[in-house]
């Protein structure tokens, strides 16, 4: 079932006067609520008719509808005027199985979620697609569903809420730090170690901890090996898997922890046995990120490493040999996968030991050209690095075990399919079962059940400079003009994006100084300005204040546009580019490639591709333009701050 609520009409009478449940009729494109005597009470809004209409086309999909009409609540109000009742539209789909995960997908890219329904007339098997084991009994037929009544609260827990039931709670002991490692590791990394020690020795046949795959004894006293998630059993072991996601909360040192995994190799390396090589694959933007991490945690020349892209790629296989890693990036990678020699080339042609992927949920989607690169590269142990492996849902992960070679789950159609399957279970026995097929091969642990020595946050408050203040007071006077315009309805919607870009004019000034690059009023006395037409440009200058703010997230899958794939940045001619509509609607390029342009309004925006490298660079400020003696307030603060600590203290 869904659940929205109706906007009242002006229209609407005293909610005594009303009976409780209403109908609801389609009027000039509009879907109205309206009493048992055809008098119109309420209007859905516009993203509840958007989807309903969106539903009622599907072939195979039936909606019965259900109008709750309730008072003001909270007791009797003071005031003269009534309040406008509360109105409630109930819709309980009906449809064969097979639609249920389309559904599921849809819904979850709207930003819906199924409930359990209410007054529902037939008696059927409920299935809810997005919980994965919210009831018990099988199969639940909805006239045993006990009934949710007004002054009753439903708690849904949305999917982005699974991985907090996915977190490890074993006690892991703990691996010593590696001799080629320079910075001592925290009590959580070193069991991290052992956890990725454990999982590059392969499946865990015969205990003594859980894994996906273990060794039974047959009808016949025979040896074979049982699925614990589906409970398959087969005669022959499955194909040996090494490696997993290291999953663990922002903040806990995944960079390190695999620096040290590497440098562990070391400790144990035969000299007779070939160097083990790593490949870490990385966004652009964190190449020399990850080459810092590495000069600042490894003892010199402990470990060799070297970066591949741009002008320092790899030309022929002889310069690998002496480097125990390779940094390089997802959109190299896919450059050279895309080349008819693709086989020839260094990076597909070696055999690694061990693959690591940064950031890996850029692989999220298994028929994105990335993540097919990425599979085509050859290793004995494969990592993925992510602090959020389910962005959306369950399915995220497929495309994970896909590139992981977790056998059956490399086919994404089998992950699913033994996800849905789990719903036959009562709660506690799918939550096991779900935990077996993630825990054993995913390492999540937040940052609050981690021991982490106390941050202490020091806030300094500054005083502008005299022309700061003075070039802030300009741009913050024509801003609370817009923004008043905005609030009495003078600015149409598209003004959005230049409400959002002046202020993020604002916080450059805090950060920049005089040297942030803003327009000004000529004079503090002007009209306000008459807000842009929508246009490439000004679509870009708002893009570029929502990556500014951290609100580049695509409305339909959620993905963070500021930290997009490469893949997505450097498409040449806009092809898989973010697109931003007149009423600030975000769309990356695959949604808007699978599922169109659509802000859900009538008549629809003006729709601009946007450049998320641009955004990058639009504002930056080089060195070389500003003096020394000419810093901006919070930059010379900072300066001065860094000048009276150590080294040591700085890191």
């Amino acid at each position: 079932m869904l659940a929205f609520t109706a906007i009242p009409l002006a229209s609407t009478p005293p909610v005594e006067q009303l009976h409780p449940y209403t109908s609801v009729v389609v009027q000039n494109g509009s879907i109205l609520l309206q009493t048992h005597n055809s008098q119109p009470i309420a209007r859905l809004e516009e993203c509840g008719q958007h989807v309903l209409r969106q539903l009622t086309m599907q072939s195979g999909i039936d909606v019965q509808y259900h109008c709750t009409v309730m008072g003001a609540r909270g007791g009797k109000s003071r005031a003269k005027k009534t309040p406008p009742p509360s109105v409630e539209l109930s819709a309980v789909l009906y449809g064969p199985e097979s639609l249920s995960q389309d559904l599921a997908d849809y819904l979850e890219e709207c930003g819906l979620y199924l409930q359990d329904p209410r007054a529902c007339d037939r008696n059927v098997v409920y299935i809810n697609p997005q919980a994965l084991a919210e009831l018990e009994g099988v199969p639940l037929w909805t006239q045993e569903m006990r009934a949710v009544h007004d002054h009753e609260t439903e708690i849904f827990q949305a999917p982005a809420n699974v991985l907090a039931d996915l977190e490890n709670d074993e006690e892991l002991v703990e691996t010593i730090d590696p001799c080629a490692l320079a910075t001592p590791l925290f009590k959580h990394q070193r069991q991290a170690l052992t956890f990725m020690h454990r999982r590059e020795r392969g499946w865990a046949f015969y205990g003594p901890h859980y894994d996906i795959w273990q060794a039974c004894s047959t009808a016949n006293s025979a040896y074979g090996f049982t699925n614990t998630v589906s409970d398959e059993v087969v005669s022959e072991p499955p194909a040996q898997f090494r490696g997993g996601i290291l999953a663990d909360d922002m903040g806990l040192g995944k960079s390190l922890t695999c620096i040290a995994l590497i440098a562990s190799d070391k400790d144990s390396i035969d000299l007779t046995s070939p160097r083990k090589q790593s490949l870490i694959v990385v966004r652009a933007p964190l190449l020399e990120t990850w080459e810092t991490q590495l000069r600042r945690h490894v003892r010199p020349d402990a470990l060799s490493w070297r970066r591949h892209h741009g002008r320092d790629k790899i030309k022929i296989a002889e310069e690998l040999r002496p480097h125990d890693i390779v940094v390089t990036t997802y959109q190299t990678l896919l450059s050279e996968w895309r080349r008819n020699d693709c086989g020839h080339q260094p990076m597909y042609a070696h055999d690694w030991h061990r693959i690591i992927l940064d950031e890996a949920h850029d692989i999220r989607e298994g028929s994105w050209a990335t993540a097919r690169a990425i599979r085509a590269l050859r290793a004995t142990c494969r990592w993925t690095v992510t602090g959020t492996p389910i962005q959306n849902r369950l399915s995220d992960l497929a495309s994970l075990y896909q590139f992981l070679r977790a056998c059956p789950y490399d086919d994404p159609l089998v992950f699913q399919d033994h996800v849905r399957r789990l719903g036959r279970f009562g709660n506690e026995e799918a939550l096991q079962r779900l935990r077996r097929l993630v825990c054993s091969i995913m390492l999540r642990r937040s940052i609050g059940t981690v021991e982490l020595p106390r941050r202490e946050d020091l806030l300094v408050r500054l005083d502008f400079s005299e022309a700061e203040l003075a070039l802030y007071n300009r741009v913050g006077t024509s801003t609370l003009r817009i923004l008043d315009s905005a609030s009495t309805g003078a600015v149409e919607t598209q003004g959005k994006g230049n409400i959002l870009t002046c202020i993020n004019n604002l916080r450059q000034i805090c950060n920049l100084g005089v040297h942030a690059r803003v327009s000004v009023p000529s004079h503090d006395n002007q009209m306000s300005p008459a807000p842009q037409a929508w246009s490439g440009e000004v679509a870009q200058q708002a893009y570029n204040s929502l990556v500014t703010i951290g609100q580049a997230i695509c409305a339909s899958c959620g993905a963070n546009q500021d930290t997009a794939s490469s893949e997505v940045a450097d498409q040449v001619g806009n092809a898989l580019q973010p697109s931003l509509s007149s009423c600030s609607r975000l769309l990356c390029g695959p949604c808007r490639d699978s599922h169109g342009v659509d802000c859900t309004h009538s008549p629809q925006h003006a729709w601009y591709a946007v450049s998320s490298m641009s955004s990058a660079t639009n504002n930056a400020v080089t060195p070389s333009s500003i003096e020394s003696d000419d810093l901006p307030t919070k930059i010379k603060a900072l300066a001065s701050d860094l000048e009276m600590h150590t080294l040591e203290e700085k890191w």
